[in-house]
């Protein structure tokens, strides 16, 4: 029995707790956005097709082996003909739903766990790595996890108090939802699932109500495939399932598959790590599924694993990937956080519960290490950054120099095609606001313009391309400076400051 002196710590403090959680996950988030850092490969591969493509356009198969929701295509789309393409303005909406997702999170683990969990639970979500750097790119896995929140909050409400209202509006959201977040689908689907494991306990309304739902489902999701995913995957579907893990048949290599998928950072909550040690957050995950069940929770069971088992065998149809990369699993992430806090404080409370006290003392550990966990995660962003976000930068920061050194009115000729040229260096050229040439051929450099002339290649050949432009233009460049960027290739940029004069000089003769 507990004495006075620990119902604080397990009423009013704790929800003190939950609610710095939720400030913690919006502060890290929107650190993260302030930081600007540089687009990485997977977001300029898809943010090419939003800056060359109209809304029309993006309903067609995309470039570099890229799928997307329309949704968010669209929006992102409309940003960016409003805006520019800053990367401020890009990841605008990612961060928005980022932290949108954070807050809804905390007020729905209060609904259905008790105060230490669903505070767990909120950390957890609030100093995940993976969910803070999810929310700020150019992608749509933060609108994935923020989607799965709309659709399970309500769903929630309802099998907690039956009220007809959340059905109705489950039935209003779900064309939206899936308009924005195509795995929305395997969450829509496991709250169908619980409504007819619920069929009996529930009025012949909320039976025709659930049998809308149902119906709302199949026709959004079948109208979308027929109009924008079945275009998409028809172009690139076939690359992506090659890129893609799926579960093995042979059952040695299942056993395996299942042994990494389980224990790498798929289930990398909060601390992104690599296999075994993720196994850590999958075991807390399935104590938590356990403690659910023994409650006799079977409904509020059904509404966070269903999804699970549909993105499973959605993967065994090998239709989208489970356990392949936490990016793609995103929709997952709000059941396995909850699961994991859920967990993670039975554990404190069977372990931990012989006096008042020292619950106290394990409850404020696992607090202090949530929130060291998510302050050193992102000071390591600013003070250590990885090899790639050194490149990154200095990638950038070669080609913005490049834009201050380059006449105002030049021409920027680009010796390749935007397909070949590196997605970074083809990203950041779309910032030159006057005319941007691509895939010029050297003989056509003296009739390109009359003005400054900027030409820029991303495909070098030192000993030779130097020698080539200056052949073709009679004289040496102004200008000529280089950068090399390691996998993310080179650049090398030339600069004319007026070709007419070249062109008209008598000092030049062409050879």
């Amino acid at each position: 029995m507990e004495d006075s002196a620990a119902q604080p710590i397990r009423g009013l403090r704790l929800e003190r707790w939950l609610v710095l959680f939720m400030v913690v996950g919006v502060v890290l988030r929107l650190f993260r956005y302030s930081l600007g850092l540089p687009l990485w490969g997977d977001e300029g591969f898809l943010g090419v097709n939003i800056l060359d493509r109209g809304y029309r356009g993006l309903l067609q198969p995309l470039e570099y082996i890229q799928v997307a929701p329309i949704g968010f295509l669209w929006i992102e789309r409309a940003m960016y003909r409003a805006m520019g393409m800053s990367e401020y303005v890009i990841r605008l909406v990612p961060m928005l739903a980022g932290v949108s997702a954070v807050v809804l999170f905390g007020f729905w683990a209060r609904k259905i766990l008790e105060p230490l969990a669903a505070t767990i639970a909120t950390g957890v979500l609030a100093v995940s790595d993976l969910s803070i750097r999810h929310a700020v790119e150019l992608k749509p896995y933060s609108i994935d996890l923020l989607i799965s929140m709309m659709l399970l909050v309500p769903a929630t409400m309802f099998v907690l108090g039956r009220r007809d209202r959340w059905l109705v509006f489950l039935i209003l959201v779900t064309p939206i939802a899936l308009f924005m977040s195509l795995p929305s689908v395997f969450v829509a689907g496991g709250i169908a699932a619980t409504l007819f494991v619920m069929v009996r306990q529930i009025s012949v309304r909320q039976r025709v109500l659930g049998g809308i739902f149902v119906i709302v489902i199949a026709a959004s999701f079948g109208l979308l495939v027929e109009a924008f995913i079945g275009k998409q995957f028809a172009g690139s579907g076939p690359d992506q399932v090659r890129c893609w893990v799926f579960p093995p048949f042979n059952p040695v290599q299942f056993v395996i598959w299942f042994w990494w998928t389980h224990t790498g950072n798929y289930f990398g909550y909060p601390i992104d790590l690599a296999s075994p040690w993720s196994g850590i957050a999958f075991a807390l995950l399935v104590v938590g599924a356990v403690v659910l069940l023994r409650r006799r929770q079977w409904r509020i069971a059904c509404l966070l694993l269903a999804p699970f088992v549909l993105t499973f065998f959605a993967a065994v149809l090998r239709r989208y990937p489970y356990g392949d990369s936490p990016r793609v699993g995103q929709h997952l992430v709000a059941a396995i956080c909850l699961l994991v806090g859920l967990g993670s404080a039975a554990i404190v409370e069977r372990f931990f519960a012989a006096t008042p006290r020292l619950l106290r003392d394990a409850q404020l550990g696992v607090f202090v290490f949530l929130l060291i966990v998510g302050f050193v995660g992102s000071a390591a962003t600013v003070i250590k950054p990885t090899s790639e976000v050194k490149r990154d930068l200095a990638n950038r920061q070669f080609l913005r120099d490049e834009f201050h050194r380059a006449p105002a009115d030049a021409t920027v000729a680009v010796l390749e095609s935007g397909y070949k040229s590196a997605i970074l260096t083809r990203w950041y050229l779309h910032e030159w606001p006057h005319r941007l040439v691509w895939d010029v051929h050297l003989s056509d450099l003296p009739t390109l313009t009359d003005g400054p002339l900027w030409i820029f290649s991303t495909l070098i050949d030192p000993d030779g391309l130097a020698d080539q432009i200056a052949k073709e233009m009679g004289v040496g460049p102004a200008v000529h400076s280089e950068f090399f960027g390691g996998d993310e290739g080179a650049c090398e940029a030339y600069i004319y400051p007026s070709v007419a004069s070249l062109r008209h000089s008598p000092s030049v003769s062409r050879p």
